[in-house]
Parts: structure tokens; C-alpha cells; sequence
């Protein structure tokens, strides 16, 4: 099969605050990267130039299931922990996620992404989850039946009132999970979802919105 690369950059927007506050933030940093879809050496960390974003190129991020694959293949997931430094006296969470990439699905299989967001000691998980036939970039909005092979995309924001906080009290890493799943019966032709082609360059993005602490 071949290789496939998938792009995540985490991008700034202010909200409830002044650009020029959020342009004051120190660093984003990747502490670790883990999970099915991107082991050792299957991905790539870019800092940008400002320390206020990162790109992690994967190539190896593709969920398959069908006739051929095993239980294992079905589900591939990434979970990225990272350091997000701001201003004294602000915090910060997830305003929205923009999710892209590619699917090859016979008609009897379909495909799903997720994205799960979450502070280190808060039980509070904000988590968005779509199907990749209603994703088409062909057929937007719309539900694509039969054989699917298509560049898919989504794009969320989340209310501000619903909005995960980081605490104000103490630094807590952001936990940021993708996940992609793919299903067919067995007798079902090859099929496979993934984040990103590799002619593409696409990214997902997740936004950060700024709140100043109580």
C-alpha cells in the first residue's frame, strides 16, 4: 500500500482577547507523540518559525478494513501531548478543529474521524466525530452512497461558553487524540481512510482561543 502523508498544525486565534496578547504567547511544544497511526519514524515535527504553531507530518496514518485486512488495521489512532505557554494571567482551549484527508471505501464500507481534546488531570473531554461519506469534497454535506473515492474534509467551532478551559492555577499538557476507522465485512473489497494524500498538502488544525483567568 502505498504511503500516504498527513499533516496536523495547531494554529492561534484569539478570542475574548486582543490579537497582540495572543502574539505574546511563549511556545507551543510537542512533549510526545504515540499511538497506531504514527509510531517511531513514521512522522515528522515542524516547528514554526514564531514557536506559536507545529506541523507533524505522518506517513504511515491510514485505517483499511475489507477483504485482506485484519481487526487491527480498522482502527488507527494519534495522540499528540503538548506544552502550550501564554501570558500570565490567561488561559486557554480547542475553539474548533478543521479535519482532511482521503478515502478509497467500496459501497458496504464506510469510514469515520475523530478528534478528542483533554487537559491532564480534568475529566473533561471535548470530542468531535464525523462520517466520511456526509465529508465529500465533491458532495458537500451530503450523504455519498455507493463506491466513495474522494478527498473528505470538516471544519468545527465550538461555542465559547463550551469551550474545555486549561487550568488557571496550575500548567496541565493538552492531550489532542485523532482517530480514523474504517469498516466492511470481510468478503468486502479493500477499502481505506486516511488524514492526507500524497499529492495534497492539507492539515488539520485545531484553534486556540485565550480567556483572561478570574
Amino acid at each position: 500500500m502505498r504511503n500516504v502523508m498527513c499533516a496536523v498544525a495547531f494554529g492561534l486565534v484569539a478570542l475574548a482577547a486582543s490579537s497582540a496578547m495572543a502574539q505574546e504567547i511563549a511556545t507551543v511544544e510537542l512533549v510526545s507523540v504515540g499511538g497506531t497511526g504514527c509510531k517511531k519514524d513514521e512522522f515528522v515535527v515542524a516547528l514554526a518559525d514564531d514557536k506559536t504553531a507545529f506541523t507533524v507530518s505522518y506517513t504511515n496514518y491510514t485505517a483499511a478494513a475489507g477483504e485482506g485486512t485484519t481487526r487491527q488495521e480498522s482502527r488507527k489512532n494519534c495522540n499528540l501531548n503538548v506544552k502550550v505557554k501564554v501570558p500570565n494571567g490567561f488561559t486557554y482551549g480547542i475553539a474548533g478543529a478543521d479535519m482532511r484527508g482521503y478515502a478509497n471505501l467500496a459501497p458496504e464500507a464506510n469510514g469515520i474521524a475523530k478528534v478528542s481534546f483533554w487537559f491532564q488531570g480534568n475529566p473533561m473531554t471535548g470530542f468531535l466525530t464525523h462520517d466520511i461519506r456526509e465529508a465529500s469534497f465533491s458532495f458537500p454535506g451530503a450523504h455519498v452512497d455507493g463506491a466513495f473515492d474522494d478527498n473528505w474534509q470538516t471544519s468545527d467551532a465550538t461555542p465559547f461558553a463550551s469551550i474545555v478551559w486549561a487550568s488557571c492555577s496550575a500548567q496541565r499538557n493538552l492531550n489532542v487524540n485523532t482517530e480514523l476507522r474504517a469498516s466492511a465485512p470481510a468478503t468486502a473489497p479493500y477499502s481505506w481512510v486516511t488524514e492526507d494524500t500524497t499529492d495534497i498538502s492539507l492539515t488539520t488544525i485545531y484553534h486556540l482561543a485565550f480567556r483572561a483567568c478570574p
